[in-house]
């Protein structure tokens, strides 16, 4: 049997156009997708910037007058309402206030001046809830430092809690 035949040359030529066809068919995907995630990366990239200057400009724009936590600090005399406050909250919602203390914190360089209000409440845990989220809401420059809830009793439903409130003020 001999190689030569003209079967055996249409067929390896056959075989050899099919591979080149092949080839360049995988080429043409290869490019494809290789401008496919080109332009994606581009996409990303330009995404990235865009939101890049657009925080550069948040950055740099000036806050408005209401947004400076400074401006809007309350004078000394609110902690009057803040404590009468405590106590009508306290009396509406069935809550026992075992004690509010009150102290006077001095502007720091790095810190606002501030009103400091040591809170020992008990009673049911959503009135606790309640109080502290009307304190918060009526006044914006009250804030909680710290505060822990726990179980008068191991099967009654009252809570005892300990806050320690901040007001803050102009100095």
């Amino acid at each position: 049997m001999s190689w030569d035949t003209p079967w055996t040359q249409r067929s390896l030529a056959w075989h050899l156009r099919a591979a080149v066809v092949a080839l360049g068919l995988v080429g043409i995907v290869a490019a494809t997708l290789w401008l496919q995630q080109s332009r994606a990366q581009d996409a990303g990239e330009r995404a990235v910037q865009s939101a890049q200057a657009e925080f550069q400009a948040l950055r740099d724009a000036p806050l408005p007058e209401a947004s400076r936590f400074g401006d809007r600090l309350t004078e000394k005399a609110v902690v009057d309402d803040v404590v009468r406050d405590v106590g009508r909250h306290a009396q509406a919602l069935n809550l026992q206030v075992k004690s509010l203390a009150v102290q006077a914190v001095p502007a720091t360089p790095a810190e606002y001046a501030r009103i400091q209000l040591a809170l020992s409440a008990s009673g049911d845990y959503p009135a606790l809830k309640t109080l502290l989220a009307d304190l918060l809401g009526r006044f914006p420059a009250l804030g909680v430092q710290s505060l822990s809830l726990r179980r008068e009793s191991a099967t009654g439903p009252r809570v005892e809690m300990q806050a320690t409130l901040a007001l803050w003020v102009k100095d």
